[in-house]
């Protein structure tokens, strides 16, 4: 376990190491809401079929991908989670109790197809 804290801790020195990542093409729109002008300069990015904007995180991924291949020791990382994560042995939610004590949950485990979130 300490390995792994030490990769993390290593982890927030990264960014003076790499280029800066790329700016977001910023188009500024201002609105007046109950009489209060707010410009908003980042409005543009909601319109992912904008191209500039496209181009933009394409560039954000590559650059995200770049710093984390770089990361030592990170596929050893990633397999001690998911072993860990593996080992979970389950999770109760959403308990209720009826007035006659009838117990309902839900209980997910590691591996299930679910459209909820584990």
């Amino acid at each position: 376990m300490k390995n792994i804290l030490c990769g993390v801790i290593a982890l927030t020195g990264l960014s003076n190491v790499f280029a800066q990542p790329p700016k977001a093409p910023s188009q500024p729109v201002t609105e007046t809401f109950f009489g209060t002008q707010v410009t908003d300069p980042y409005r543009n990015l909601e319109n992912l079929k904008d191209t500039a904007v496209q181009k933009w995180m394409k560039a954000q991924s590559d650059y995200a991908r770049a710093v984390l291949n770089k990361i030592l020791g990170r596929q050893r990382l990633i397999d001690m989670i998911s072993d860990l994560d593996r080992r979970r042995l389950g999770r109760v939610t959403n308990l209720i109790i009826t007035n006659n004590d009838i117990y309902f949950y839900l209980k997910t485990v590691p591996g299930d197809e679910s459209i909820l979130e584990y």
